[in-house]
């Protein structure tokens, strides 16, 4: 008997609470039952994603419980410490998590979670103009050695664009007009193309689905010289959602993406290591990213979690709050993000100081209007999912717009929870609707569907 996947996950939180529940017998029964609230939200939630674990709502749940859900009993249980957040003496920041603390962000993650969901499930969607942005009735351009040619080219122009002009370099601002313009164009303008140019491959041969890898390998190399060591995984990440959505809209072709992602996966350390010397190098710190495997599995985790960053924005608010009296406001008219305000207040980063920790994606909302922030932002968030997700499992399945759409969505979703959520987020989603749009227009045929089955008849 063959069980869906939803249901697997769910059977393994189950699992997880009677261990978690171990961990927290020496806690508050408060925050016994909290956790609880959590685990068995998410387990229902799950049941509405029936066949696709990684639809919005199956993503939403996945994403949330690797990014706080996970840790959290081991950090009120002391098996873990929050001394990571102590990036230097100036951090002034109360990184404690005590039962109290949990419990506020528990709270803050299920209202996320909820709003989430109600925001999937109502009709606000159709008014995501995402299936215009990607042309969708338009069918993609096959890929050919010539595309590869150019494809190459503008990898190398606009990774040597980006380390000349410090574009998106580590600690290092860059000091001229329009640099965010020209970082957008060179780095995600060129990570669709890549994206586009493996989903389109894919279709068509081997050959192309490796020569896709290549090309996005050659953006990772950009990202290790510029002091990143993360963009193997981001890479790693994204490829999976092309390959998943490629096996949703061609349901009668067999593709085999566990052998590619396995082999990035190989890689994967190889680019950290890397990223990480050059990394300490110009900023210091250690200069071996892990001693053993399980510190590497351990360190990428830690890495990728928002829990110790929302503790700090929870500590310094003290209590649930509301709306924490539309704190937007103040911040608009000072000309802050919530970002900027908690690194400044409470991490020590300086003004003029090209550094940013984060408020994580939780933290952002709750302190611009607290617990109503949180439900107004993931209610939106939510309705442009699935938006999204219509645009890649109902759409045209010759048009590959919407799998690199939704891949590229999907990173977004977990680099949001767990590092910010705040108006440079909007910034983004609304360039990559521009960049989108631009390529859609450039890489699809004129000929729709209809006008495909009119010949045919």
């Amino acid at each position: 008997m063959k069980i869906k996947i939803n249901i697997l996950v769910i059977i393994l939180l189950l699992l997880w609470l009677i261990f978690a529940s171990i961990l927290l017998i020496n806690n508050s029964i408060e925050l016994l039952l909290c956790y609880w609230s959590y685990l068995l939200l998410n387990c229902f939630i799950l049941l509405y994603a029936k066949n696709d674990i990684f639809s919005p709502i199956g993503l939403i749940v996945l994403i949330s419980f690797y990014s706080f859900g996970l840790n959290m009993p081991f950090f009120a249980s002391g098996q873990l410490t929050q001394e990571g957040l102590k990036y230097n003496e100036l951090f002034t920041g109360d990184s404690n998590m005590g039962d109290s603390t949990i419990i506020i962000m528990l709270i803050i993650l299920m209202i996320a979670e909820i709003s989430f969901v109600f925001g999937f499930f109502t009709r606000l969607y159709k008014f995501f103009p995402i299936g215009i942005i990607l042309n969708i009735k338009n069918i993609s351009n096959k890929v050919n050695a010539y595309y590869y040619l150019i494809l190459v080219a503008i990898v190398l122009l606009a990774g040597i664009i980006r380390i000349n002009f410090h574009l998106g370099e580590a600690g290092v601002q860059p000091n001229f007009q329009y640099a965010g313009v020209m970082q957008y164009i060179c780095y995600n303008g060129v990570l669709v193309l890549c994206l586009f140019f493996l989903a389109q491959g894919m279709r068509q041969s081997n050959i192309y689905t490796i020569l896709g890898l290549i090309a996005l390998l050659g953006i990772v190399l950009t990202q290790v010289l510029l002091s990143w060591r993360g963009g193997i995984l981001h890479v790693l990440i994204m490829t999976f959602f092309v390959f998943r959505g490629n096996q949703i809209q061609l349901k009668e072709k067999k593709f085999k993406p566990f052998i590619w992602l396995i082999l990035l996966t190989i890689c994967a350390p190889v680019f950290i290591q890397y990223g990480n010397s050059i990394r300490s190098e110009k900023l210091g710190g250690e200069k071996k990213f892990a001693q053993s495997a399980s510190s590497f599995i351990f360190n990428v985790m830690n890495r990728t979690q928002g829990t110790t960053r929302l503790a700090v924005v929870v500590n310094d608010m003290q209590e649930l709050k509301m709306t924490n009296d539309f704190k937007f406001i103040e911040l608009y008219e000072k000309g802050l993000s919530t970002t900027r305000y908690i690194d400044l207040k409470l991490y020590g980063v300086l003004p003029n100081q090209s550094h940013s920790v984060g408020t994580s994606g939780l933290g952002g909302p709750y302190i611009a209007c607290g617990l109503l922030g949180v439900f107004f932002a993931f209610f939106i968030f939510g309705a442009l999912y699935r938006s999204s997700y219509e645009c890649l499992k109902l759409g045209n399945s010759k048009n590959v717009f919407g799998i690199v759409w939704y891949s590229t969505m999907s990173f977004f979703l977990l680099d949001t929870l767990t590092e910010n959520f705040n108006l440079s987020s909007v910034k983004y989603i609304i360039a990559l609707s521009g960049i989108m749009f631009f390529l859609s227009k450039l890489l699809t045929k004129r000929d729709s569907i209809q006008n495909i089955r009119f010949k045919n008849a």
